[in-house]
């Protein structure tokens, strides 16, 4: 089992929330604004920033949940799960990741077909990431 890496995963949920807040301080009002043709340039970057968020919120769980000795873990939602099962992250909140590791799949993946509605709502939802890593560093730094 490898040892928990402090610096690795201050720095991933470091990242976490610098991204949500950018996201929170730069989200227009409305679905239908951050849709909009004017918008382009603004959901690209929101996007962009909401990928690099779940990404990093990933990493740190799969970080966890390997060092902690969470087997096997072959998708982020095992690595969500895992925490879950080791009592890190409440089932609620858990659910809400595991359902944010396809989102961040679709941006990776299917950029060209993206619903416009459903990010929005989860660049709205942007702040349980920003709850995850205050309960994933609580916990490691316990």
């Amino acid at each position: 089992m490898r040892e928990l890496d402090r610096e690795a995963l201050r720095e991933r949920l470091d990242r976490v929330v610098v991204e949500t807040d950018a996201i929170a301080a730069r989200l227009p009002a409305s679905a239908t604004e951050y849709a909009s043709q004017e918008a382009e340039s603004l959901r690209y970057e929101l996007e962009h920033r909401l990928f690099i968020a779940l990404q990093a919120m990933l990493d740190a769980a799969a970080h966890v949940a390997v060092t902690q000795g969470a087997r096997p873990i072959e998708t982020y939602g095992d690595a969500i799960e895992a925490l879950v099962r080791l009592g890190i992250v409440e089932e609620e909140l858990g659910r809400a990741l595991v359902a944010a590791s396809g989102l961040r799949n679709a941006l990776a993946h299917e950029y060209l077909r993206l619903d416009h509605t459903r990010v929005y709502e989860a660049l709205r939802g942007a702040r349980e990431l920003r709850r995850f890593a205050r309960r994933l560093w609580e916990w490691a730094t316990r």
